[in-house]
Protein backbone atom coordinates (compact mmCIF):
# COMPACT_ATOMS: atom_id res chain seq x y z
CA UNK A 1 0.00 0.00 0.00
CA UNK A 2 2.82 2.26 0.56
CA UNK A 3 7.01 2.68 0.86
CA UNK A 4 8.56 5.21 3.25
CA UNK A 5 12.10 5.07 1.79
CA UNK A 6 14.27 6.45 4.89
CA UNK A 7 17.34 8.24 2.56
CA UNK A 8 16.77 9.60 -0.92
CA UNK A 9 18.99 7.32 -2.34
CA UNK A 10 16.71 4.36 -1.00
CA UNK A 11 13.91 6.56 -2.58
CA UNK A 12 15.65 6.89 -5.82
CA UNK A 13 15.92 2.84 -5.88
CA UNK A 14 12.19 2.54 -5.14
CA UNK A 15 11.54 4.65 -8.32
CA UNK A 16 13.48 3.04 -10.58
CA UNK A 17 12.09 -0.59 -9.80
CA UNK A 18 8.90 1.17 -9.41
CA UNK A 19 9.69 2.34 -13.41
CA UNK A 20 10.98 -0.65 -14.77
CA UNK A 21 7.84 -2.67 -13.20
CA UNK A 22 5.72 -0.31 -15.20
CA UNK A 23 3.69 0.91 -11.95
CA UNK A 24 1.87 3.79 -10.96
CA UNK A 25 2.04 5.74 -7.93
CA UNK A 26 1.64 8.87 -6.36
CA UNK A 27 4.51 10.62 -4.16
CA UNK A 28 3.07 12.34 -1.19
CA UNK A 29 4.60 13.58 1.78
CA UNK A 30 4.55 11.93 5.27
CA UNK A 31 2.49 13.31 8.09
CA UNK A 32 3.65 12.53 11.13
CA UNK A 33 1.75 11.19 14.32
CA UNK A 34 -0.14 8.80 15.61
CA UNK A 35 -3.56 6.78 14.36
CA UNK A 36 -5.55 9.51 15.83
CA UNK A 37 -4.56 12.22 13.82
CA UNK A 38 -6.80 10.74 10.86
CA UNK A 39 -10.04 11.90 10.64
CA UNK A 40 -12.75 11.16 7.86
CA UNK A 41 -15.42 13.37 6.65
CA UNK A 42 -17.98 10.80 4.59
CA UNK A 43 -20.63 12.09 2.98
CA UNK A 44 -23.09 12.74 -0.05
CA UNK A 45 -23.77 15.59 -2.11
CA UNK A 46 -26.90 15.17 -4.20
CA UNK A 47 -27.73 16.02 -7.85
CA UNK A 48 -28.13 19.33 -7.25
CA UNK A 49 -24.51 19.71 -5.46
CA UNK A 50 -26.00 20.40 -2.35
CA UNK A 51 -24.22 18.40 0.60
CA UNK A 52 -27.08 16.60 2.06
CA UNK A 53 -24.88 14.42 4.44
CA UNK A 54 -21.61 15.02 6.48
CA UNK A 55 -20.44 12.61 9.23
CA UNK A 56 -17.33 12.98 10.66
CA UNK A 57 -15.02 10.18 12.26
CA UNK A 58 -11.83 10.33 13.99
CA UNK A 59 -9.53 6.81 13.81
CA UNK A 60 -8.14 5.90 17.11
CA UNK A 61 -6.09 2.67 16.26
CA UNK A 62 -5.57 0.97 12.39
CA UNK A 63 -3.73 -1.63 11.41
CA UNK A 64 -1.08 -2.34 10.01
CA UNK A 65 0.55 0.64 12.14
CA UNK A 66 0.70 3.59 9.62
CA UNK A 67 -0.45 2.56 6.67
CA UNK A 68 -3.18 0.48 7.60
CA UNK A 69 -7.01 1.13 7.45
CA UNK A 70 -9.55 2.07 10.62
CA UNK A 71 -9.55 -0.89 12.78
CA UNK A 72 -11.42 1.64 15.07
CA UNK A 73 -13.02 4.75 15.06
CA UNK A 74 -15.12 7.02 16.75
CA UNK A 75 -17.81 9.57 15.78
CA UNK A 76 -16.78 13.34 16.19
CA UNK A 77 -18.44 16.66 16.17
CA UNK A 78 -18.21 18.86 12.91
CA UNK A 79 -16.73 21.45 14.85
CA UNK A 80 -14.03 19.89 16.10
CA UNK A 81 -13.03 19.28 12.80
CA UNK A 82 -14.25 22.73 11.04
CA UNK A 83 -11.01 23.39 9.04
CA UNK A 84 -10.88 20.23 7.52
CA UNK A 85 -14.82 20.23 6.32
CA UNK A 86 -14.28 23.63 4.70
CA UNK A 87 -11.66 22.60 2.94
CA UNK A 88 -13.15 19.96 1.51
CA UNK A 89 -15.98 21.99 0.88
CA UNK A 90 -13.99 24.26 -1.61
CA UNK A 91 -12.41 21.04 -2.79
CA UNK A 92 -15.93 19.23 -3.69
CA UNK A 93 -17.34 22.16 -5.10
CA UNK A 94 -14.39 23.46 -7.38
CA UNK A 95 -14.56 19.89 -9.01
CA UNK A 96 -18.66 20.17 -9.32
CA UNK A 97 -18.48 16.44 -7.00
CA UNK A 98 -21.47 14.47 -6.79
CA UNK A 99 -22.40 11.37 -4.87
CA UNK A 100 -20.93 9.22 -2.14
CA UNK A 101 -17.68 10.41 -0.89
CA UNK A 102 -15.12 9.69 2.40
CA UNK A 103 -11.67 11.89 2.64
CA UNK A 104 -9.18 11.11 5.00
CA UNK A 105 -7.65 14.42 6.46
CA UNK A 106 -4.36 13.71 8.82
CA UNK A 107 -3.88 16.87 11.84
CA UNK A 108 -0.04 17.91 11.15
CA UNK A 109 1.23 17.55 14.92
CA UNK A 110 3.75 19.95 13.63
CA UNK A 111 1.55 23.29 12.87
CA UNK A 112 -2.05 21.54 13.70
CA UNK A 113 -3.05 21.94 10.17
CA UNK A 114 -5.29 19.00 8.29
CA UNK A 115 -3.59 17.95 5.91
CA UNK A 116 -6.08 16.04 3.19
CA UNK A 117 -4.36 12.35 2.65
CA UNK A 118 -7.12 11.02 0.37
CA UNK A 119 -10.88 11.58 -1.39
CA UNK A 120 -12.35 8.15 -1.98
CA UNK A 121 -15.29 8.87 -4.64
CA UNK A 122 -17.04 5.19 -3.37
CA UNK A 123 -18.83 3.58 -0.99
CA UNK A 124 -16.55 2.33 1.60
CA UNK A 125 -16.51 -0.19 4.50
CA UNK A 126 -17.18 2.26 6.98
CA UNK A 127 -20.35 3.50 6.00
CA UNK A 128 -21.93 1.02 8.36
CA UNK A 129 -20.83 2.94 11.25
CA UNK A 130 -22.33 6.64 9.70
CA UNK A 131 -25.80 4.26 9.35
CA UNK A 132 -25.57 3.06 12.52
CA UNK A 133 -25.57 6.66 13.94
CA UNK A 134 -28.50 7.65 11.18
CA UNK A 135 -26.66 8.91 8.82
CA UNK A 136 -27.34 6.40 5.36
CA UNK A 137 -25.56 7.63 2.56
CA UNK A 138 -26.59 4.47 0.59
CA UNK A 139 -30.55 5.44 1.00
CA UNK A 140 -29.45 9.16 0.16
CA UNK A 141 -27.94 8.35 -2.89
CA UNK A 142 -31.02 5.80 -4.19
CA UNK A 143 -33.24 8.39 -2.72
CA UNK A 144 -31.11 11.16 -5.07
CA UNK A 145 -31.43 8.88 -7.96
CA UNK A 146 -35.00 8.33 -7.66
CA UNK A 147 -35.57 12.05 -8.18
CA UNK A 148 -36.42 12.55 -4.31
CA UNK A 149 -36.16 15.43 -2.47
CA UNK A 150 -33.62 15.05 0.28
CA UNK A 151 -33.91 16.60 3.41
CA UNK A 152 -30.66 17.60 5.39
CA UNK A 153 -29.93 16.56 8.80
CA UNK A 154 -26.31 17.31 10.19
CA UNK A 155 -27.21 14.95 13.71
CA UNK A 156 -25.74 12.47 14.86
CA UNK A 157 -24.39 10.73 17.95
CA UNK A 158 -20.62 11.70 18.97
CA UNK A 159 -18.19 9.21 20.34
CA UNK A 160 -20.00 6.60 18.72
CA UNK A 161 -17.45 3.80 18.36
CA UNK A 162 -17.36 1.07 15.50
CA UNK A 163 -14.47 -0.93 14.99
CA UNK A 164 -13.43 -4.50 13.10
CA UNK A 165 -12.41 -7.08 15.72
CA UNK A 166 -10.16 -9.40 12.90
CA UNK A 167 -7.98 -6.01 12.59
CA UNK A 168 -8.58 -4.36 15.68
CA UNK A 169 -7.03 -7.49 18.01
CA UNK A 170 -3.84 -6.96 16.45
CA UNK A 171 -4.09 -3.17 16.52
CA UNK A 172 -4.40 -3.16 19.89
CA UNK A 173 -2.11 -5.73 20.60
CA UNK A 174 0.83 -3.88 18.56
CA UNK A 175 -0.26 -0.59 21.12
CA UNK A 176 -0.36 -2.35 24.20
CA UNK A 177 3.18 -4.01 23.57
CA UNK A 178 4.46 -0.55 22.83
CA UNK A 179 2.87 0.63 26.40
CA UNK A 180 0.82 3.38 24.26
CA UNK A 181 -2.97 1.23 24.94
CA UNK A 182 -3.38 0.04 29.08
Amino acid sequence: KAFRPRSPAEGKALLRRIHEAELEVVLQEYVPGPADRHVFLDGYVDRGGRGVALFCRRRLRMHPADFGDSSFAVSVARESVEPAVASLGRLLEGLAFRGIFSAEFKEDPRDGVFRLIEVNARPWVHLGHAAACGVNMPLLAWRDLAGEDLVVDETYPVGKGFGFLFFDLPAARTLHLRGELG
